[in-house]
C-alpha cells in the first residue's frame, strides 16, 4: 500500500484545530497606500521616549527623540 505524503499532509491540516480555526487567506488584495499629504515644514512630527539610560551628571535618565518629517531634522532632549 503506498501513501501519497501530500495527501496525508492535507488530511492532518483538516483535522487540526487551530487551523481549521485561522483559515487564513492570503490571497486577497492589499488595499493601495496613500502618502501622508505634507502641508509645511513643523506639520508632522514622531515622538518617541528612550530609556532608561546611565544617568548623566545632570542626573538625566531619559530622552525624548522628536522628529519633523518634512526637513527630516531631528531634535534630541534629556530628561530626568
Amino acid at each position: 500500500m503506498v501513501i501519497d505524503q501530500n495527501s496525508n499532509e492535507e488530511l492532518n491540516k483538516n483535522q487540526c484545530e487551530i487551523c481549521h480555526q485561522v483559515r487564513s487567506n492570503f490571497d486577497t488584495l492589499s488595499p493601495q497606500l496613500k502618502p501622508l499629504s505634507m502641508m509645511d515644514l513643523c506639520y508632522y512630527w514622531s515622538l518617541d521616549f528612550v530609556g532608561s539610560l546611565i544617568i548623566t551628571s545632570h542626573g538625566a535618565k531619559y530622552m525624548l527623540v522628536m522628529v519633523e518629517h518634512f526637513s527630516k531634522s531631528i531634535e534630541l532632549v534629556a530628561l530626568l
